[in-house]
């Protein structure tokens, strides 16, 4: 090791520590690495994807403590405000009047004031969230095939069994019975592509079906038939369209029959068969929601008309108010999905007959299509931002204030119970552990803008006594923050006497860091970094909403400039292997070319490997190269 890296190890040692931490921070022919964890680090611990977080937190009901602690405090406030009424502000105790400051900072009367969370009522500022910022790349998408892409990514996450029987089911609805056991193969992604294709083809043959779905995309809707270029969508709005048709001829079966005395027994819709097939319907309407609007946002944009209400002739009673979107109302489908309840989860469990069970499994696959494309572009940034500045303006904004402490509360009470994790997991910490263990690598600081207090349960203090103190430079679960007093704390003990929130800095453009705590946190970070003969980012994507940690980050390419190769501070990014990682990395640092010459990136496969070697040993290889 370079006489640069003895000193940066060495700089490390904490000379009061016991020999056994040398181990940790002062291994000499370890490099010496501070980390950067995002949350790709954390997927093997069974965190949430995107839009699983955001259907999550926007469903969560209000948290009942904290519901408790309001009331409770707008009691405290009714009392001492009667006391000072009566003796005068003096006869308050000084901690009576500290309390009594505190709260009338968020309302002269917390009791009269009303708790309310996010919900429904947000979706048009969510959409329109959404179409400004994705508008022309959802077109984009749809035009070039990658929303084949994601229809395709969610069906091959079915087991063979599952696909096999959602084929079939569809044949059934269908009423196509023209295909072999050879031909129902889905056992492979060839298989099952060609045997969509062969009964994509089929519905398209019959005229009755095809009659249907002409129906429903006509006018301006046919700008969005590209949906019916995907074999697999295009089969389940066929069966949407084929069960609306069952359901309607067996109701004017029952209205028929209840004009005459004749009384036969009526095969009519089921519970689960109506659930299934609305869960259906809105999961469909839903992206074709997502690609309207997107259409519309274009065409608005250039004045141009946007679109007029489809002609659905076959269905026109049924299916037709199904399918009657206005441009101020796109989004209702999509976000009923994303705020309401699972639309499923009134099934009974026994299905009554083969049909029902059929329409169930399609639905269950068009929910799951539905979340992955709109997870792609579901953004709720915006919407924060405008909330989060009423956390220092409660008593002027308290309907905000009140939006923005329920959201952070959700998000903790959602994400909490992950930290107990059981079993034995081998992720990005146990790795790290393990390196450290081994002396491969020396650790000088640990970050991470993940929430849960994983990382210090695994490769922290909790695991290594002499671990550096994990920085979370977007919260945790285990801070909260005082708006009133503009402080950190690292438990919520004066709850009882102050309105306190979680600190947790979610999908945002706002980061307040006006606490000193928090602005010591990055500078501490930042100097560690410095210190380091590398930094190592893992998981972390550099989006937009992070910029304050981006600029620290690009920062250190700035500080290399014009030292010796031995003395720069590397920085390594650890992520799953793709196409021109390396590019779209330096594009988001913005860095110019020479400092692109110094960033790294390790290609990992999805066991954390570069070809077959575990990624903590290529990047000691990596910074070891040439020493």
């Amino acid at each position: 090791m370079t006489d640069n890296k003895l000193l940066k190890a060495q700089d490390n040692v904490d000379t009061k520590s016991t020999a056994s931490a040398a181990t940790f921070s002062g291994e000499l022919q370890a490099p010496v690495c501070s980390f950067l964890f995002g949350a790709g680090a954390e997927m093997a611990y069974g965190m949430p994807s995107g839009i699983e977080f955001a259907k999550a937190i926007f469903k969560q009901n209000i948290n009942p403590a904290f519901q408790d602690d309001f009331k409770a405090l707008g009691k405290k406030q009714q009392k001492l405000k009667t006391k000072e009424a009566k003796e005068g502000y003096l006869a308050l105790a000084e901690d009576e009047r500290a309390i009594l400051e505190g709260l009338n900072f968020y309302s002269d009367d917390l009791s009269a004031c009303k708790l309310s969370r996010i919900d429904k009522r947000s979706q048009s500022s969510l959409m329109r969230e959404i179409l400004a910022e994705s508008s022309k790349r959802i077109i984009v998408d749809y035009t070039t095939g990658e929303l084949d892409k994601k229809v395709e990514e969610q069906f091959s996450f079915l087991s063979k069994e599952d696909r096999e029987d959602i084929f079939n089911g569809a044949c059934h609805i269908l009423a196509i019975d023209e295909f072999d056991s050879e031909q129902k193969h889905c056992s492979t992604k060839a298989q099952w592509k060609k045997s969509f294709k062969s009964l994509h083809r089929s519905v398209l043959e019959d005229a009755n079906i095809k009659e249907m779905l002409q129906g429903v995309f006509t006018g301006s809707y046919e700008q969005a038939q590209v949906v019916l270029d995907n074999d697999i969508l295009a089969v389940c709005f066929a069966c949407l369209l084929k069960a609306y048709e069952t359901k309607a001829q067996a109701e004017e079966q029952a209205e028929e029959q209840a004009d005459t005395e004749e009384k036969t027994s009526l095969n009519l819709p089921s519970a689960n068969f109506t659930i299934a097939l609305n869960a259906l319907g809105s999961s469909l309407i839903g992206i074709l929601e997502l690609i309207l609007a997107a259409i519309a946002e274009h065409n608005v944009s250039k004045g141009n008309k946007v679109f007029s209400k489809p002609n659905s002739n076959v269905l026109a009673s049924h299916f037709g108010d199904f399918m009657s979107l206005q441009y101020g109302n796109l989004g209702s489908n999509a976000f009923s999905l994303l705020f309401g309840k699972d639309p499923l989860c009134k099934v009974k469990s026994n299905a009554s007959n083969q049909l029902e069970k059929d329409l169930l499994k399609i639905a269950k696959l068009t929910l799951a299509i539905f979340d992955n494309i709109f997870g792609k572009y579901f953004s709720y940034k915006s919407l924060i931002d405008s909330l989060w500045p009423a956390l220092y303006t409660p008593k002027v904004s308290w309907t905000k204030f009140s939006n923005i402490a329920l959201f952070l509360y959700a998000v903790r009470d959602y994400i909490k119970p992950f930290e107990d994790l059981e079993g034995n997991v081998d992720g990005y910490y146990e790795q790290l552990r393990a390196a450290v263990s081994k002396g491969i690598l020396s650790v000088k600081a640990i970050a991470t803008t993940n929430y849960t207090s994983l990382v210090e349960k695994r490769c922290g203090k909790d695991a290594l006594p002499q671990a550096p103190k994990v920085c979370y430079l977007n919260g945790s679960t285990n801070l909260w923050y005082d708006p009133f007093l503009n402080e950190l704390l690292e438990t919520n003990e004066a709850s009882s006497s102050r309105l306190l929130v979680p600190l947790l800095y979610t999908q945002s453009g706002t980061k307040a860091m006006t606490s000193i705590e928090i602005a010591e946190n990055y500078v501490d970070t930042y100097h560690a970094w410095q210190k380091s003969d590398a930094l190592v980012v893992i998981g972390f994507n550099f989006n937009q909403d992070d910029n304050h940690i981006n600029s620290m980050v690009r920062k250190i390419f700035a500080l290399n400039k014009g030292k010796a190769e031995n003395e720069k501070t590397q920085v390594v990014i650890v992520t799953l292997k793709g196409k021109d990682i390396k590019e779209n990395f330096a594009n988001k640092l913005h860095l110019s070319t020479s400092q692109q010459e110094q960033l790294h990136v390790i290609g990992v496969d999805k066991d954390n490997t570069v070809d077959g070697k575990i990624w903590y040993q290529a990047v000691c290889d990596l910074l070891n190269k040439g020493n």
